[in-house]
């Protein structure tokens, strides 16, 4: 049995580093194919004794192998002094050649992960597209090691790619909301209807507050900036009069649903970001649950 995972394990990795190499489509920024696979990977670790193997073709079978052919011819330069705020004006200026730069001089000092802790902070700043992307690629480093180079300037490319086409947040955000807690997400998740992408964002910010990062306070402080943005477009939820029947007790029986329902991109990050709520909520609100799990089984 410990064979068969490690073999998983490195099939994952193997799927994971390879769409990293992709580029980043601008007009379908959302399904980036990284979110995808990283999906895939977490929901593959709530059954490690029967793996969800369609979930695992599906992917396989989708790896196109679109590859950044961004060779870097920076190595060898001479690193002046330099910083990720340099980095942060070249993604507010919309030039990525000059962030590739930056970031291969960055690498010559760095690991990586500070960087990316960065690019996560500054994505805060935008509409949250972003946010999914950079998210699911600091997920995948995390399974993946910091040890392959490429692997991080991959990710950090593909990072970078989304920051700058995604759109700021409209006028500036007064944070004067109380500091975000589980509960706070527990709130927005249990009196509002979320469409897809706000269930995804909701999903993959019960995550980032329960991770720990090296720039934690400043994370932290700019995640409750933009909740608060983003939460301002939500629309109020319906009673839900009765229970609803749920065939869900576990975060295991999500992958159930998959035998019911198409296998595509949209489902798969609707019922992963309804496992990270199961993970990581105080208490699941198993109406609410269901009430989503019946909208993804109906489209």
């Amino acid at each position: 049995m410990n064979k068969i995972k490690n073999e998983l394990e490195q099939e994952m990795i193997v799927l994971l580093s390879s769409y990293m190499t992709e580029k980043l489509d601008i007009k379908n920024i959302n399904n980036h194919p990284i979110r995808i696979a990283e999906a895939v990977k977490s929901m593959v670790g709530l059954n490690l004794d029967t793996p969800p193997i369609n979930l695992i073709n599906y992917i396989k079978d989708n790896n196109l192998n679109i590859t950044n052919d961004l060779k870097s011819d920076n190595f060898n330069r001479v690193v002046n002094t330099v910083s990720i705020y340099q980095l942060e004006e070249a993604i507010n200026q919309n030039n990525f050649n000059q962030s590739i730069k930056i970031i291969d001089d960055l690498l010559k000092l760095s690991d990586g992960r500070h960087i990316l802790e960065y690019l996560l902070e500054i994505s805060f700043q935008r509409t949250g597209k972003s946010l999914l992307i950079i998210w699911a690629i600091f997920k995948s480093l995390n399974f993946i090691g910091y040890s392959s180079i490429d692997n991080v300037r991959n990710g950090l490319l593909i990072a970078v790619d989304s920051l700058i086409n995604d759109l700021f947040i409209d006028g500036k955000v007064i944070c004067d909301i109380e500091k975000v807690e589980i509960k706070s997400l527990d709130h927005l998740f249990d009196e509002f209807d979320l469409d897809d992408f706000q269930l995804q964002i909701l999903g993959s910010l019960y995550e980032i507050l329960n991770e720990n990062f090296i720039r934690a306070s400043s994370i932290k402080n700019s995640l409750n900036c933009f909740l608060k943005s983003f939460a301002s477009n939500f629309k109020k939820g319906k009673t839900i009069d009765k229970e609803t029947n749920s065939i869900i007790n576990n975060r295991k029986d999500l992958l159930e649903l998959f035998n019911y329902i198409d296998i595509n991109d949209k489902n798969i990050l609707n019922i992963n970001a309804l496992r990270s709520y199961m993970k990581n909520c105080n208490a699941i609100n198993m109406n609410k649950l269901s009430n989503y799990i019946l909208l993804i089984k109906e489209n």
